[in-house]
């Protein structure tokens, strides 16, 4: 199974990657950790209260240290991802400082150096 770990606006943070088409599901069905569950529910969360349904276009983070931390948070989530989801799963995560889509080889090659 391939997912992938995105924040979007009122939306779960986790997709389900089938071919060409995504599909958004509930992180409830992962085989993951009641922390690690509450964790990516709290960050679609802070996601989501970064949107200004008056004046979308000026949505955003108050702060760049907000943003940093958001980011920080969706890396950590990440690599807890990676390892409490069998090997079975493939996981991916969209970046939004990188905005590039991140695979597992990525991370670890980038912690070794």
């Amino acid at each position: 199974m391939r997912i992938k770990l995105m924040a979007d606006y009122q939306c779960y943070p986790i997709w389900l990657i089938e071919d060409e088409e995504t599909d958004n599901i509930d992180p409830s069905v992962l085989p993951v950790s009641k922390s690690t569950l509450e964790r990516l529910n709290c960050w679609a969360e802070w996601y989501d209260s970064t949107l200004k349904q008056d004046d979308p276009e000026n949505s955003g983070f108050k702060s760049s240290k907000e943003e940093n931390d958001f980011n920080a948070e969706g890396v950590h989530l990440f690599r807890q991802l990676l390892a409490e989801l069998p090997k079975s799963y493939e996981v991916f995560y969209y970046s939004e400082d990188q905005q590039k889509l991140i695979a597992a080889v990525d991370v670890f090659s980038s912690s070794e150096e």
